[in-house]
């Protein structure tokens, strides 16, 4: 009997990995797309009826999902102007880092609204990885293993000088929220490379282990290099 609940539990806390992603993902869809799209819908419907030609408001009456295309059409193009006029115009520039400003003086807006870009601008964002390579190390103690992402493996100056062993910088991110964490100088043979990409050292972190890449070796996967 134990066997069976035991099973029992594997298998719902198994099934429950695999529906609640999709689940949250449709929620959130569901939720802008009444924010968003539903709202453009409305104001845009009355404008079309009155400049489109005869007949075409009969198929958009019958159509009634051609609406909800249209909407998310404009609402495409509009972001995608936005992002025309704040990167070609200094006005729109100096306005958004106004408005940036302005919302970091704010308690609690500015904290949310710093994670969000923060999270953005990973997931988004055009600007290439800092990080070289992802590695393995021992930390906090001996036999206790963690993901470093290492930032730059060419350091020189006093912090070299003044240590034996060649020295790498390497960033410790905590999980799941992987933007704050430790930054340690350490000895590179003391590391262990990975041949991980670092946005799946990323994701294995955040998500608690829980996602693991595959070995390379298992799946024939080109083995990492130093670009």
């Amino acid at each position: 009997m134990k066997r069976i609940f035991t099973k029992l539990r594997r298998s719902f806390f198994a099934g429950l990995l695999i529906i609640l992603p999709v689940t949250i993902t449709m929620v959130i869809l569901n939720f802008l797309y009444r924010l968003i799209i539903i709202p453009i819908t409305y104001r845009i419907r009355p404008l079309i009826f009155f400049i489109s030609p005869e007949g075409i408001d009969e198929i958009l009456r019958r159509y009634i999902y051609l609406w909800d295309i249209f909407s998310i059409l404009l609402l495409v193009f509009g972001i995608a102007l936005v992002g025309v006029i704040a990167r070609s115009s200094i006005i729109a520039r100096w306005l958004i880092r106004s408005g940036e400003r302005f919302l970091a003086r704010l308690p609690l807006i500015n904290k949310i609204y710093s994670a969000i870009q923060q999270i953005s601008q990973a997931i988004l964002g055009e600007k290439k990885s800092s990080f070289k390579k992802a590695v393995l190390l021992e930390y906090p103690r001996k036999g206790l293993w963690c993901i470093g992402l290492v930032s730059n493996d060419i350091i020189s100056g006093e912090v070299q000088k003044k240590t034996e062993k060649k020295m790498i910088s390497v960033f410790l991110p905590t999980t799941p929220n992987p933007t704050s964490g430790l930054y340690v100088l350490m000895p590179e043979e003391d590391t262990i490379p990975l041949k991980m990409s670092i946005d799946e050292a990323l994701t294995m972190i955040v998500s608690v282990g829980v996602v693991t890449p595959p070995d390379d070796e298992e799946t024939g996967k080109r083995p990492w290099r130093p670009e």
